[in-house]
């Protein structure tokens, strides 16, 4: 027969040996249950710290204030994007705040809690590459992180192969879960430098508020990196 010693936490019986190593000591000293055990334990364990902003976003400039963006206007359009299904696609003229823009919006997103990948330009085909062909659980977490960030998007120098991996992530994701995109050119030159140029295009126009960045936009000095 068991002895039974009540719990330290809740009082409920917990049965202990009597002949087992720590039936003294839970004699004299007490004991826990396996739910208040579990619970002390869990409440002991101390979570991972969580990665800085930083980690999460190289391509973003951690310095960005407001009120140093050129296009101050435009931005404030961004800025009223709320996370759901759509995405957000920032295209125009170089130098105007379109990565700065999406820094504050994605800064607020990771402050909420939410889950952010960024990649700069050459980010997606360095990532390929260093995966090579055993690269399904990076494009598993691309499809399914909170927020999908690519930074210069028409910048991106691909092979075949790479530019099909983009847009499975890109049809994954499409109205299921925000990509916020920046770049320079038009969705006519997007076309023709993608070989899936046509339907990535279509995509992002169903699927992505597009805001454009022109220099007569500019009322601020800009801010260089």
């Amino acid at each position: 027969m068991g002895l039974n010693v009540p719990c330290r936490e809740c009082g409920a019986p917990v049965d202990i040996d009597p002949d087992g190593p720590i039936a003294k000591l839970a004699s004299d000293h007490g004991t826990y249950c396996d739910v208040c055990m579990a619970e002390k334990t869990r409440a002991s364990t101390p979570f991972p710290a969580r990665r800085p902003f930083s980690a999460y976003c190289p391509p973003c400039f951690e310095d960005t204030n407001f009120e140093h963006l050129p296009c101050p206007g435009k931005s404030i359009l961004a800025m009223e994007w709320i996370f759901g299904a759509e995405g957000l696609n920032l295209w125009g003229f170089p130098g105007t705040g379109k990565t700065r823009t999406v820094t504050l919006i994605l800064r607020a997103m990771y402050t909420a809690g939410h889950k952010l990948m960024a990649l700069g330009p050459g980010d997606f085909k360095k990532l390929c590459r260093s995966r090579n062909h055993a690269r399904e659980s990076l494009l598993e977490r691309m499809s399914k992180v909170d927020i999908l960030f690519i930074d210069d998007m028409d910048k991106m120098n691909l092979t075949r192969e790479m530019e099909k991996d983009l847009f499975a992530v890109l049809t994954n994701r499409m109205g299921r879960k925000p990509v916020m995109l920046t770049g320079n050119s038009t969705a006519r030159t997007i076309e023709f430098q993608f070989r899936l140029g046509e339907p990535m295009v279509r995509r992002i126009r169903d699927h992505c508020r597009s805001i454009h960045f022109d220099k007569t936009d500019i009322t601020n000095k800009p801010v260089t990196p």
